[in-house]
């Protein structure tokens, strides 16, 4: 209990911000999975998906800002692959006129734009610090040495 006590004491609001993204993910790819259809297929969008949730959880043992950033490049990889999965279901029916009303055209406007969020808050959280910062106790003899020569040491 006290190793998952001292595990979650360090971190900052923006690791338990990227931890519900990487769930976000998860959840996210599991819907993609539940709803396949013919148009919007893609088992390296869903693998990737996977992949870098995972590897967020996993690295973040070690250093949680390389585990964003993984999670950022898979979501980004992910993104890419289901924009060309989708690229011949659109433009093929922009020929005849896009029918918005259609399901699979909503399944797949829902998932971009999901992907898009997922994909933009994994970027953005693998640039900012996961930790909170080490305050450093200043000793007395530092502090009338600083006070002394306007500096420390």
């Amino acid at each position: 209990m006290n190793f998952i006590k001292r595990y979650f004491e360090n971190r900052n609001i923006a690791f338990f911000i990227a931890l519900a993204v990487a769930v976000a993910a998860i959840i996210t790819s599991i819907v993609y999975a539940a709803l396949w259809t013919d148009g919007i297929r893609s088992v390296g969008t869903l693998i990737l998906m996977i992949v870098g949730a995972l590897a967020f959880v996993g690295l973040s043992a070690v250093n949680a800002r390389t585990g964003a950033a993984v999670m950022a490049v898979c979501d980004w990889v992910a993104l890419g692959l289901y924009i060309y999965s989708v690229y011949n279901y659109v433009f093929s029916r922009a020929i005849s006129g896009l029918d918005f009303t259609d399901p699979t055209m909503r399944k797949m406007i829902a998932f971009a734009v999901v992907m898009v969020v997922l994909t933009a808050c994994s970027n953005a959280l693998a640039w900012i610090p996961l930790h909170k910062k080490e305050r450093i106790a200043v000793s007395d003899n530092t502090a009338a040495k600083e006070t002394e020569n306007g500096k420390i040491g």
